[in-house]
């Protein structure tokens, strides 16, 4: 196909990943210049098997004109004190602020996976209630005509391998909950292996990737986000048009551009194009919310889409034609004798006056549907001059039809004003929850296997030791979903006592012993313990693997750390206080000193090793076992209105390799930390992190 593009009509087409197209050519083109194109693009469809077209089960997808990326930790679909997924609220606020959704994509995985063996499947399975309560989730949408996508992240081989391929885990996944389709993370299509076990288990799921299909690729992948940052939209003239969009106009595109603070132009260069938008506020816990000027603006055009989406299906569309103004842009769709006219003011000022010349009106009529208007014509020899106005940076729409059809109506709805919810998030909203301080003891008290740690003036530096594309900014720093910098934070800290190991198994089976602890929901608590018959409610009666008396407690939430500390008399540290004394005022980059050693810490294993393994790696206050074996809790909790996380600290034994997207791995130095997002105890409590405790001295 490419050959035929370039060596017919110097049509050019870029071999990277955005397909885009040279579309000058269109500009100024005579009518036996288009019509060797449309002879052309003919051709290809001919030679082309599109009859993934015609599927009726898919045909849905051609017009689905709004996604919203549901990223599953956010506080709006997951109501952690009422323990309910809220779709229902999550589907009238998008009818309410964005006008209705097609698609939702139910996002489970990064950036949390690899912080255990789990893979993406399991994180799905480990949502609260599991696969029936998201089955009753795609139940609860499509009552309301919203279909559900999951995701996939076909980079995701270091965790956990199962005996069967990623595609008949997806499948499996999508069988259970009756999913409509396929988000494919990094992805512009896939194979016919791939495919066709997916269309075994449904023949109408659709595949929905991230990146932009190669145009060969359209006969087997019909939709997909519209995800090039620099589209050009602004500088660019004539502006960006995908090759798939003018070969194949049924195939489902969705602008998308998660970093913008303003959406409007993208928005619209998107509707100009006769496609849809993704809506995406919480960037993997970085709140990027949409203006009410946004809003209101894909509101207006995601009406207009809908209400004339024959128009925008039509097999021999004209892209560029030609136009009085300069600047300006205008497609042409037809259906009949009715045709409609997209335009793009790419000028910084309004544009006014005679816009388009077409062929004479005859029994017809025009209308300025963006404006809500019939336009006076001016009849010029065989041709009609179009009058109106555009906005600047702004889109039109012009429908001319039989004089005696009537005009489709536009929904109306709701005008979204900023509120509260949809303020950008600050630094102010990222200090941690107020500390629980314990009952203190005496500066000169002796604690078992607790160390006094003075306190005094700490500079501390902390950094992130993850992929740089690695997304969901953190606490440092909120301006962008890359955003990782922490500048230098000054402390003075009380002296305290810090536990010298970590709390272990053994320990743990004291405390539930002492105060018959029972979280209210059990998922994953404690997993790897045995569970006597009948004991399923009464952890004090679990029984402890053999041979792990002295591991580090894993399998635990913030909170089920927090209620031993409780009971101990003591308090999670802060990350500072956890810092402080790892390094020491040294500030060594491990505890033991400058230079990594495996044989001072749990470098080397596969699992977890008893606490007191390992005696050379003591940090300068004679804390022990704080890097490599699990992962740390601190008391850090962060809310910021939309996403709950919590800072760990120290690495683990487990190593994942093979993709730069996976959180940090294997042992961590001092100032390294994870920023872990918390969603619900089932997905909180992880293999791999544990936690050990402080005690607060008397001033």
């Amino acid at each position: 196909m490419y050959n035929i593009l370039n060596n017919n009509m110097n049509l050019k087409l870029n071999n990277d990943y955005s397909e885009s197209m040279d579309a000058s050519i269109f500009i100024g083109a005579d009518d036996e210049t288009r019509e060797k194109l449309n002879e052309l693009r003919h051709n290809i469809r001919e030679s082309s098997d599109t009859s993934i077209y015609n599927a009726n089960g898919k045909k849905w997808y051609q017009s689905a004109f709004s996604e919203c990326f549901v990223f599953m930790y956010d506080e709006s679909f997951y109501n952690k004190i009422e323990k309910r997924y809220m779709i229902d609220e999550l589907l009238d606020k998008g009818e309410r602020e964005f006008g209705g959704y097609d698609i939702i994509v139910l996002w489970q995985s990064y950036p949390r996976l690899g912080i255990d063996q789990r893979n993406q499947f399991d994180y799905y399975r480990d949502m609260p209630g599991g696969l029936d309560a998201l089955k009753g989730i795609v139940k609860r949408a499509h009552k309301r005509n919203v279909k559900v996508f999951i995701n996939y992240n076909p980079w995701d081989e270091g965790t956990r391998r199962e005996d069967a391929s990623d595609a008949e885990l997806l499948a499996q996944i999508i069988h259970v909950i009756d999913a409509d389709g396929i988000f494919l993370d990094t992805m512009g299509g896939a194979d016919s292996d791939f495919i066709n076990i997916i269309e075994g288990v449904n023949p109408n799921i659709v595949l929905d990737p991230e990146s932009i299909p190669e145009t060969k690729d359209f006969t087997s992948i019909t939709g997909g986000w519209l995800q090039v940052y620099d589209m050009g939209y602004k500088t660019v003239a004539p502006p960006y048009l995908p090759a798939i969009r003018w070969l194949e106009p049924r195939f489902s595109f969705r602008g998308i551009d998660r970093d913008l603070e303003s959406k409007k132009e993208h928005i619209a260069l998107s509707f100009f194009h006769g496609y849809g938008y993704v809506v995406w506020e919480n960037v993997f816990g970085w709140w990027n919310p949409w203006s009410a000027e946004d809003r209101n603006f894909f509101k207006k055009c995601l009406s207009i889409l809908r209400a004339y989406k024959e128009f925008f299906l039509d097999l021999n569309w004209q892209p560029y034609v030609s136009i009085l103004q300069e600047n300006v842009y205008a497609h042409k769709w037809t259906q009949g004798n009715s045709a409609a006219y997209t335009f793009f003011n790419m000028n910084e000022k309004q544009v006014e006056g005679q816009m388009i010349e077409i062929d004479n009106l005859g029994n017809r009529k025009c209308f300025d549907v963006w404006n809500g208007k019939e336009i006076e014509t001016i009849e010029k020899q065989n041709k009609t001059v179009l009058s109106f106005s555009i906005e600047p940076n702004s889109v039109s729409f012009i429908l001319i039809q039989e004089k005696d059809m009537p005009k489709t109506s536009i929904q109306e709805y709701p005008t979204s004003s900023d509120c509260y919810y949809r303020k950008r998030v600050n630094l102010t909203s990222q200090e941690p929850r107020s500390v629980n301080y314990c009952i203190p003891a005496n500066s000169n008290s002796i604690i078992p296997n607790m160390v006094n740690i003075k306190g005094g003036r700490y500079l501390m530096n902390v950094h992130h030791n993850v992929f740089d594309n690695m997304e969901g900014a953190c606490y440092g720093d909120v301006t962008g979903r890359h955003s990782k910098e922490h500048p230098t934070q000054y402390f003075w800290l009380n002296t305290f006592f810090m536990d010298v190991f970590e709390v272990t198994n053994e320990e743990y089976k004291l405390f539930l012993k002492a105060t018959k602890y029972c979280p209210d929901d059990l998922t994953n608590f404690l997993k790897l313990w045995e569970k006597p018959q009948n004991t399923e409610n009464s952890p004090w009666l679990w029984l402890i693997p053999e041979d792990k008396y002295k591991h580090p407690v894993v399998w635990v939430d913030l909170n089920d750390a927090r209620e031993y500390a409780k009971w101990a008399g003591k308090r999670l540290p802060t990350e500072e206080e956890w810092q402080y004394a790892s390094q020491g005022l040294q500030y060594n980059v491990w505890p033991w000193g400058e230079e990594y050693h495996e044989d001072y810490c749990n470098g080397a294993s596969e699992d977890t090793t008893p606490v007191d393994l390992f005696s050379q790696g003591a940090s300068p206050f004679g804390c022990k076992d704080m890097v490599g074996n699990v992962w740390e809790w601190t008391e850090s909790e962060r809310h910021d209105g939309h996403s709950r996380y919590a800072i760990i600290k120290g690495g683990s034994h487990y190593k994942i390799t093979g993709s730069g997207w996976y959180v940090s791995s294997g042992a961590q130095s001092c100032e390294v930390h994870e920023k872990i997002l918390l969603m619900y105890p089932g997905l909180d409590r992880c293999s791999t992190v544990g936690f050990r405790c402080v005690k607060d001295i008397t001033k």
